[in-house]
Parts: structure tokens; sequence; C-alpha cells
């Protein structure tokens, strides 16, 4: 193998939706409340807010504060 290996971090913001069976490259980032649909491959940055899925991940649909139910818009985070 030729080259130079690096590692890069991946980050995960708070009260995000991951799916099964996703690959994550390095060096990405998923913002904060996203949600990423099973099967994933997640090549770039995801904003915050959105829906995204496929290979190569694409975004679906990017959320506002209309698109919770009003029973979610008060619960309170859990701390694991």
């Amino acid at each position: 193998m030729t080259g130079k290996l690096t590692a890069q971090p991946v980050t995960v913001g708070q009260r995000c939706c991951i799916g099964g069976g996703e690959i994550l490259l390095p060096g990405v980032t998923i913002g904060d409340g996203t949600s990423v649909g099973a099967g994933s491959v997640v090549t770039k940055s995801l904003p915050p807010r959105c829906i995204a899925a496929g290979n190569p991940c694409r975004i679906l649909r990017t959320l506002c504060c209309h698109d919770r139910p009003p029973a979610h818009r008060h619960l309170r985070p859990r701390n694991f």
C-alpha cells in the first residue's frame, strides 16, 4: 500500500439518530438533531436538523421547529 494513512475524528452532535450498518468516513461531522438512514455512506459533513440517507448520503429534508410533534417539544434529553 502506498501513500500516507491518517486518522481523523468523526464528530456526532447531540440528539442524533443514526441507523444501523452505516459507514462514516474519517473527518465527517453530523450536526445536532440530524437523522441518518440505515446503511448510508456518509462521505461529507451533515448540517444540523436534517434527514439524510443513501450511498453516498444526501440530505433529503431540512427540519424546522414545526416538523416535530408537540409532545416531543418539552421532553428532556436522557442522561445515559
